[in-house]
């Protein structure tokens, strides 16, 4: 590969020349890194936080073998674009960082001197990558085992070949950390003076990995640092970026949020025995602004190609469409013919002394078939004894309880009347059909009147001694399945 030994690393550095002023922080871990090592310090909000407060065009979690602080990110981005509109200029990027490894790599046939669980950055550009994130996730998860007191979680080349290569486009690579298949080999290069066949092999390796990803899917990574292994291998990068045409990009792999921070980081990672570098590698892994990444890199590289590194980060930052994983909760609800002819039914007031609240008129006008026979069946089992169910003290109870339901629909998306008919439902048919025993009633649905009003339960409420508190059955802040 005689063509890399004639490739020089531009040093270029103009007196006074425009820094960046922004990027795209596309390696970074939180808490959710630590669940098979302690891995990071960073909480996902005061990451989001910092990332924002840094002026950074967005940010990306790439935790180790996990997508569990995703939603966590969702949510806080949500709630931060409805009290400032600047967020809404701020992208979150969701990723994974896998540990790559050769095909059938298992606890039987691992070999300690020749196995490695390489770093590898995978981030999704839109809903179907995150889907492919999910499943290569999956597989690592069915593919892992115990060593060395810890869980392996391998991705196989063959589990790209059969999710990503299908379907490319959806998923953008990089090489990761020194960890990384990249960094590993020109380390060991390095030590043993085979950097010509090393060169050979990972441009091979570069060039296996653009067929699954695509060509503009793939990137080089280079991290900030005064490391020497991490000079050495960012020199490489630069070496290649330039020879074979794939764009390189700096990211810092943040585990802890400020350079004061370094400290706390250090006596975490020390806190769990274990034989590990917590010292050279992790000194610069913290959230950065561009002046500091220039600040640890200019040296080796020249301020030109740093800016041209953070640069690239918008190639990948710009591809990123903004999405939302999380669905409306989908209740099933299949209505009798009954249930049909009487959600077409106007709602008739026998008794014109009879005043509803507002909220009964809510549910009676909604565009949910469920939420209008909800009200009729309510109504009917009113009407079976009037003076009984029409007391003043039944009916605010139950204005309450219509508007907790209510308020639990819109804000938890969820048509919740749905469920209470399909549990009367079932409620019916064991008492009918089924040769089984129905009891009165069990935990805290106990409490609930309407679900007395609809046949769920046998125990009224109401005429208890001992309180049964509705608010402990259903909570418009609680979105979960009902007692």
């Amino acid at each position: 590969m005689t063509f890399l030994k004639n490739c020089s690393i531009i040093k270029v550095t103009k007196k006074g020349s425009d820094l960046l002023e922004t990027y795209y922080s596309l390696h970074n871990h939180t808490c959710s890194s630590n669940q098979r090592l302690i891995d990071s310090i960073n909480k996902v909000d005061e990451l989001l936080q910092r990332a924002f407060d840094l002026g950074l065009k967005g940010l990306a979690f790439t935790e180790h073998e996990t997508v569990n602080s995703h939603i966590k990110a969702l949510k806080y981005i949500e709630k931060m674009r409805q009290k400032d509109e600047r967020w809404n200029d701020f992208k979150l990027i969701l990723g994974n960082e896998i540990y790559l490894c050769r095909n059938g790599l298992n606890s039987e046939n691992y070999n300690g001197k020749k196995d490695y669980f390489y770093h590898f950055v995978l981030l999704a550009k839109d809903e179907e990558g995150h889907r492919q994130l999910r499943q290569l996730s999956t597989r690592a998860y069915s593919h892992s085992f115990m060593k060395s007191k810890m869980r392996r979680v391998p991705t196989y080349y063959s589990d790209l070949e059969e999710i990503i290569k299908p379907n490319p486009g959806h998923v953008i690579a990089s090489t990761a950390c020194i960890g990384g298949y990249f960094g590993k080999s020109f380390l060991r290069a390095k030590e043993n003076d085979t950097i010509d066949e090393t060169v050979e092999r990972l441009t091979m390796w570069v060039e296996y990995l653009q067929s699954i990803f695509g060509k503009e899917n793939f990137f080089l990574e280079l991290q900030p640092s005064n490391n020497k292994d991490q000079i050495f291998v960012n020199e490489w990068l630069i070496k290649f970026s330039q020879k074979l045409n794939v764009p390189a990009i700096v990211t810092t792999d943040s585990h802890y949020l400020r350079k004061e921070d370094r400290r706390i980081h250090k006596i975490y990672l020390n806190s769990k025995d274990g034989d590990r570098e917590v010292d050279e590698f992790y000194a610069t892994t913290y959230l950065m602004s561009p002046e500091e990444i220039h600040s640890y890199m200019d040296k080796q590289l020249g301020e030109e190609v740093v800016n041209q590194l953070l640069k690239n980060t918008f190639l990948i930052g710009d591809q990123i469409k903004q999405y939302d994983l999380r669905k409306p909760f989908k209740l099933p609800y299949l209505p009798d013919v009954e249930d049909i002819k009487l959600a077409k039914q106007p709602f008739s007031l026998n008794s014109s002394n009879l005043q509803l609240a507002p909220i009964w008129y809510k549910f009676m006008t909604s565009p949910e078939d469920s939420d209008k026979v909800f009200i009729h069946r309510i109504l009917k089992k009113c009407y079976s004894n009037p003076n009984h169910f029409f007391t003043q003290q039944r009916l605010d109870r139950m204005q309450v309880e219509l508007e907790t339901i209510w308020n639990a629909s819109q804000k938890q998306n969820i048509v919740w009347s749905k469920y209470f008919l399909q549990v009367a439902d079932y409620i019916k048919v064991a008492w009918e059909d089924g040769d089984t025993i129905v009891g009165a009633g069990r935990g805290s649905g106990v409490g609930f009147y309407i679900n007395y009003l609809l046949d769920i339960i046998q125990i009224d409420p109401l005429m208890e001694k001992v309180p049964l508190y509705f608010w402990r059955f259903l909570n418009p802040d609680r979105a979960s399945i009902l007692d």
